[in-house]
């Protein structure tokens, strides 16, 4: 029982924090790269999706990466920048959200990445739709 109810707290969160996302307002902190305006699109959100998206070229991303950036080797600074991504029924990246800045020149070498993503459509009800997910992307001086 005590399973069952920490994962409807579980779903509960994820569902309110998808809601809050959902809204059309600005949410301190978040810091909108827009290469396409978009409103006119419907978005689904978080469980309104049946078939995520997946990257199809994070490998070769991953293998083209410039270097770390030297100011953030020097000062040691790794982490994670968290970013939600506007993913369009075709797979491409329309939106980015910096949720939280890490350093400035690893949030801008993160947004700069993730705009070369391109991802399998998420569907549903096997339609493909737009979609607005959270992507971490992490550093480490010990990957690169």
């Amino acid at each position: 029982m005590k399973f069952i109810n920490n994962y409807c707290n579980f779903i509960i969160c994820v569902f309110l924090f998808f809601s809050s996302c959902a809204s059309e307002k600005k949410i301190a902190g978040y810091t909108a790269v827009d290469q396409e305006s978009s409103s006119q699109r419907k978005l689904y959100y978080g469980p309104y999706f049946g078939t995520p998206p997946s990257p199809l070229n994070l490998e070769e991303i991953k293998v083209d990466m410039p270097p770390y950036p030297e100011e953030a080797k020097k000062s040691g600074i790794e982490g994670t920048v968290p970013l939600e991504l506007w993913i369009d029924e075709k797979g491409r990246v329309r939106k980015v959200i910096l949720i939280e800045s890490l350093y400035p020149v690893l949030d801008s070498l993160a947004i700069e990445m993730v705009w070369q993503l391109r991802f399998s459509p998420a569907k549903k009800l096997n339609t493909p739709v737009a979609v607005r997910l959270f992507f971490p992307f992490t550093f480490t001086l010990e990957d690169w």
